[in-house]
């Protein structure tokens, strides 16, 4: 594949031509958009769903694309970048890298060239402050909006999103000052990822006149004239100062895929509406865990398997059941590719299997996870399968919703819970290797973190981190290949792999320089919950 002409840093004997003045092409605007042209503002990384998106706006493989890596930080870039790869990947054969942290070369006539013939521009991620310390009120900056005036694209992804804004969220030393081709707006990046939930808020407190929008990692928006819509398989949220003045238990809106905003009246058009009935009345009230006396549950079982379950574990669940005719429900929430219950693997095991009735049951809005129509599967099932993916959407959507009691309803009916790797984790008390503070799970398995590994290599200080903030939970680390049957005061190791068990409450642990800080049981082993130590 042929890509043209790198402009490899463009340096300083370029001639140098000063900007005389700024004047800022958005104030004629009549829209709080680009009336000509579209914004592409994506909330994490590059490439997947966001590129192929992207590719398909310009409807030309050979569209010449500009790719500004500058808010990475690093000295050197080239055609290996991750933005340029994450396009060409997807079929964009005309690129150029464009890069500088010299103003006075953004501001020059040679280095905007590439930005006269370009028909998009993709700004990738990193530090926004890089982004404005070097291109504000420059040469580029007006070619960025000349683009727009063409009808071009700008697109951006991470710091290359907030940068679009009016106001620049997470600024810090380059100031408050966006790039403004979103008008009146502050824009958010990795949003729900990073618990960044309430950055907005406070902003748009202090600045009324502003519209905050912060997007999850794997969401992305179209942004056209005084309208936007949301696209890819995870959500948006909006911080109206309006809305945060009214007061209120839901202060921020969330747009879930589909959905269009109008940003000139505030206004939301679902494309799937949705009017429950009635809502868990609790909801906003402390979560009624049940008093169990055991470490594990006392009625129903748990399974909990590592990052990569053989079928054994799914025959496993199924045995627990002790019915192939039991409902089964699989929850993929916490993996994206997952969603589709044709590419479930999951679903797809559990009826190679002989599973007689299995279906699945998703959503990313915790009013449907409050919902007593909404949950009515859950109620209807014997058993709950969580897939493999990330424990924090899980936690995000589901902690403290009905949802989340009716699991507790389903062991003591004599149920059984399951997962796989984020999916088990969440089931658990304790979610270990979560960063940004995604600790706290389901607590189906109240006296216990667990860290399914993703590999051979076992992440121990990572659980030895999490113990030490909570020394009164039992630590499970699980190999890949491995799971745990829990009920009551037993646990029992089953599947290819073994179980490290870590006891934070054991006198000088975790004995730094001395011993192993855990106990590694073989599958068959059973470890005693209440009295803490193995079956032997």
């Amino acid at each position: 594949m042929r890509l043209s002409g790198i402009f490899p840093f463009l340096f300083l004997s370029l001639s140098l031509g000063a900007q005389t003045g700024w004047v800022d092409p958005a104030a004629q605007w009549s829209t709080l958009g680009p009336p000509k042209g579209a914004l592409l503002i994506c909330g994490g990384y590059p490439g997947g769903e966001r590129a192929e998106f992207f590719l398909s706006l310009l409807k030309d493989p050979n569209a010449p694309i500009v790719v500004i890596p500058t808010a990475d930080g690093k000295k050197h870039h080239d055609m290996n970048h991750m933005a340029v790869r994450a396009l060409r990947e997807k079929g964009a054969r005309n690129l150029v890298l464009l890069h500088t942290y010299d103003r006075r070369v953004a501001d020059s006539p040679a280095f905007v060239e590439p930005l006269r013939r370009a028909k998009a521009v993709w700004i990738s991620g990193g530090f926004q402050s890089y982004l404005s310390k070097t291109y504000y009120h420059t040469r580029t900056h007006t070619e960025l909006f000349r683009l727009l005036e063409r009808g071009g694209i700008i697109a951006g992804n991470s710091a290359g999103a907030s940068i679009m804004g009016s106001y620049l969220y997470g600024g810090h030393a380059a100031g408050t000052m966006g790039m403004g081709f979103l008008r009146k707006s502050v824009i958010g990046q990795h949003y729900l990822r990073r618990r960044r939930v309430g950055g907005l808020a406070r902003i748009v407190k202090k600045r009324p006149d502003l519209l905050g929008i912060g997007l999850d990692e794997d969401a992305f928006i179209l942004v056209r004239g005084n309208r936007f819509q949301v696209f890819g398989p995870t959500k948006v949220v909006i911080a109206d100062p309006k809305r945060l003045a009214r007061g209120g238990r839901e202060p921020l809106l969330y747009l879930l895929p589909g959905d269009k905003y109008d940003l000139l009246n505030r206004t939301v058009h679902r494309a799937s509406p949705w009017k429950p009935d009635a809502l868990w009345p609790e909801r906003f009230g402390p979560f009624p865990y049940p008093p169990w006396k055991t470490p594990g549950p006392p009625a129903g079982r748990l399974i909990l398997a590592g990052s990569r379950p053989g079928k054994e574990i799914f025959r496993a669940f199924l045995d627990a059941l002790g019915d192939g005719k039991a409902p089964i429900l699989v929850v993929p929430t916490g993996n994206v590719s997952q969603r589709d219950p044709a590419k479930n693997r999951a679903v797809a095991v559990f009826l190679s299997l002989g599973a007689a009735h299995v279906s699945t049951w998703h959503t990313l809005d915790r009013r449907q996870a409050n919902s007593p129509g909404f949950t009515a599967p859950l109620r209807e099932a014997r058993g709950v399968w969580f897939s493999q993916g990330d424990a924090w959407r899980l936690a995000e959507v589901y902690r403290h919703t009905l949802f989340h009691l009716e699991l507790f309803r389903l062991l003591e009916h004599g149920g059984v819970a399951g997962g796989a790797g984020g999916g088990a984790k969440f089931l658990a008390a304790g979610m270990a290797g979560e960063a940004f503070g995604w600790n706290r799970g389901a607590a189906l398995f109240p006296s216990a973190a667990l860290y399914p590994w993703r590999g051979r290599i076992r992440d121990v200080q990572g659980m030895v981190r999490a113990l030490l903030k909570n020394r009164s939970l039992l630590g499970i680390g699980l190999d890949p290949g491995a799971a745990i049957l829990v009920s009551a005061n037993t646990a029992r190791v089953l599947g290819q792999g073994k179980a490290a068990f870590f006891d934070p409450r054991l006198p000088g642990w975790p004995w730094p320089g001395q011993d192993e800080p855990f106990l590694l049981l073989d599958p068959g082993d059973t470890f005693d919950l209440a009295a803490r130590r193995p079956g032997w």
